[in-house]
C-alpha cells in the first residue's frame, strides 16, 4: 500500500542525506518508523516502538486532548463518552508501552546472562 506524504524540498533533502548516512533508502526509512509505530512484524524492536508512540503521543497530545470538544456540535453526554474513551485509550496505550518496557527489560537480562555464560 503506498501512503503519500507532504515533504517540503529541505524535508526531503534531509531524509535523503539520512538515507545516504545510514545505506538506506528514504522510503525504507519511513517504512521502518511506520512498521515500529503500528508494532508490525516487521518492527526493529520494542525500544524502537516505544519511541516511535511516544514521538506520535508528544506530537499530536495538544489536537488529541481538544478534539472532543463541545463546539464540534457534540452533545454534553457525546463530549464526556469521547472524553471517557480518549482516557481509555491513553490507559491501553500505557499499559501498552509498559508491557514493551518489561519485554525489553527481560531482552537485556536475557542478553547479559548469555554473555555471562560464555
Amino acid at each position: 500500500m503506498r501512503i503519500t506524504i507532504d515533504l517540503t524540498p529541505e524535508e526531503a533533502a534531509q531524509i535523503k542525506a539520512l538515507a545516504i548516512r545510514f545505506g538506506a533508502k528514504p522510503s525504507e526509512i519511513l517504512t521502518r518508523f511506520a512498521s515500529d509505530l503500528t508494532g508490525s512484524l516487521r518492527t526493529s524492536g520494542s525500544d524502537e516502538r516505544t519511541h516511535a508512540l511516544e514521538y506520535v503521543q508528544r506530537a499530536f497530545f495538544d489536537k488529541i486532548e481538544c478534539a472532543y470538544s463541545p463546539e464540534e456540535g457534540l452533545t454534553d453526554e457525546e463530549s464526556e463518552k469521547m472524553q471517557r474513551l480518549h482516557a481509555e485509550a491513553w490507559r491501553y496505550r500505557e499499559t501498552q508501552q509498559a508491557a514493551w518496557k518489561i519485554e525489553r527489560e527481560a531482552r537485556h537480562k536475557g542478553l547479559a546472562l548469555a554473555a555471562e555464560v560464555r
